[in-house]
């Protein structure tokens, strides 16, 4: 019986080969290069984590400096519009100086004098009232930009409804002028009743007509939010509600 001889052959194989012997030297240099160059592979992915994780964080804190920028940007812009009204008493004394009174107050901490309030109510219902024939509508636009700038709360839907109801800015051949008689402070609370005149003529009918009217006005205050806003109503004087009926 053939007797068959496995050395470094696979089982079976008729022609086994035999390992050649590397050398001790050899082998210590090969396994010395293989693990410098395990050394060198691993040192390279770690600089390449770190630069990667470098690069992230470089990302992360500029995301950070642009949300923060923005969210400056957003506050200031905001806080921008806002305006801080105040109010400053004075007195003109006989010698042409003014002099002022205490220390400014806030705007609505501010008391306004009846005076005031008259003054404000005598243009309130004569910009309203009044009708030129001026064919661009150029000052009753001003004078309406005045009225919705003095006026608040409920007021405000009924001056909509008078616009849409008389169209004042509609060029027309009525003439208006407005003779204020009185104002007068109510016992209710910041209420005043103003009786007043009016002329009309109109040109193509060759009519004139006299009328007296009585308003009643409740007034109340509101705080300016832009700069517009306080240089054309400075004291934040409005109207809150009004009803104006013919004298009969």
């Amino acid at each position: 019986m053939e007797e068959t001889r496995f050395l470094n052959g696979v089982p079976g194989d008729p022609m086994p080969q035999e390992t050649p012997d590397i050398p001790p030297a050899l082998l210590t240099q090969l396994i010395a290069k293989s693990d410098a160059m395990w050394r060198e592979t691993q040192r390279r992915d770690g600089n390449a984590v770190w630069h990667s994780w470098q690069w992230m964080r470089g990302f992360y804190v500029m995301l950070a400096v642009w949300v923060v920028t923005v969210g400056i940007g957003l506050w200031v812009y905001v806080h921008s519009r806002d305006v801080e009204v105040v109010v400053q008493t004075v007195v003109y004394n006989s010698e042409g100086q003014f002099l002022s009174l205490g220390v400014p107050q806030k705007l609505l901490a501010y008391e306004p004098e009846d005076a005031q309030w008259r003054d404000m109510l005598g243009q309130w219902v004569h910009k309203k009232q009044w009708r030129t024939e001026e064919p661009s509508a150029t000052l009753t636009r001003v004078n309406w930009g005045w009225l919705y700038k003095h006026t608040c709360g409920e007021a405000t839907k009924r001056l909509e409804q008078d616009e849409e109801r008389d169209k004042p800015f509609k060029t027309g051949t009525l003439i208006r002028s407005v003779k204020l008689k009185s104002i007068t402070k109510t016992p209710t609370p910041q209420s005043f009743q103003v009786l007043w005149e009016e002329t009309s003529i109109d040109k193509v009918k060759a009519t004139k007509e006299q009328a007296s009217y009585t308003g009643t006005f409740t007034v109340g205050r509101y705080k300016p939010t832009s700069v517009t806003d306080a240089q054309e109503n400075n004291l934040g004087l409005c109207v809150t509600s009004y009803d104006i009926r013919p004298n009969l």
